[in-house]
């Protein structure tokens, strides 16, 4: 149960990922591992945009009709997001948890190898991805979207949203 109000920029959110075609709809999680090197914001968001164009380049030969389309939701983790948003003083080597939420549609299970392929194909960051999980998603119901705008209850931040 939510409890704060629901703002514009979350309407909006909402909005946008219930538009999605429902047709091959998938929900994807991506965590950093917790030891190493993590990627960068624009790291994260060149690995997805190049996945969806590789995984569009192998399936045109199979379809003329393939459309894809995506909203990607970058997070932290509770402990950071709330040290940001509070005047208590909290510990200082808590770690950020950084982390994207895809929703992703007109694409096959088959893509999920061509994201985890592009996310671990840095090699000065190779291991820092410690979980990619899925699930293919008949519908999306108001509150599971709106749970991933969590974060932007105080304000919005444009460069944590990815959509094409």
């Amino acid at each position: 149960m939510r409890t704060y109000e629901i703002n514009e920029h979350q309407k909006k959110i909402l909005n946008e990922v219930s538009k999605l075609p429902t047709d091959r709809l998938y929900y994807i999680v991506v965590q950093q591992n917790i030891k190493g090197a993590n990627y960068t914001l624009n790291e994260l968001k060149k690995h997805i945009r190049r996945s969806v164009k590789e995984y569009l380049n192998r399936q045109s030969h199979c379809s003329n009709n393939v459309a894809v389309e995506y909203i990607a939701i970058f997070e932290t983790t509770h402990d950071f997001f709330m040290s940001q948003h509070t005047t208590s003083i909290v510990k200082t080597d808590f770690y950020s948890g950084f982390h994207f939420h895809l929703f992703i549609s007109g694409v096959g299970e088959d893509y999920i190898k061509e994201l985890t392929y592009w996310l671990n194909s840095q090699k000065n960051k190779c291991g820092c991805i410690s979980k990619i999980d899925w699930v293919k998603k008949g519908k999306l119901d108001t509150d599971f979207i709106l749970y991933h705008t969590k974060q932007m209850m105080f304000r919005y931040s444009p460069q944590l949203v990815l959509k094409n």
